[in-house]
């Protein structure tokens, strides 16, 4: 089973939490978990915001399609 696992991770007690949650979900053997966050844009530092925003939204949209 594909998993899209998006949280909020605004202070460091929700990254605590988020990060929890990702290991144990990893610890499933049939779970693939997409984690948004994980992903990085090739060059995405050379691009422009509004580039760099279309790329990572492609890519958020390919993970949700992608998981059950």
């Amino acid at each position: 089973m594909k998993v899209y696992l998006a949280s909020p991770f605004f202070n460091d007690r929700e990254r605590a939490i988020y990060q929890k949650v990702i290991a144990l979900l990893r610890e499933e053997k049939d779970l693939d978990v997409f984690v948004p966050q994980e992903h990085i844009i090739p060059n995405g530092w050379d691009m422009p915001n509004h580039i760099w925003a279309e790329n990572v939204f492609a890519v958020d949209i390919l993970g949700i399609q992608k998981a059950d």
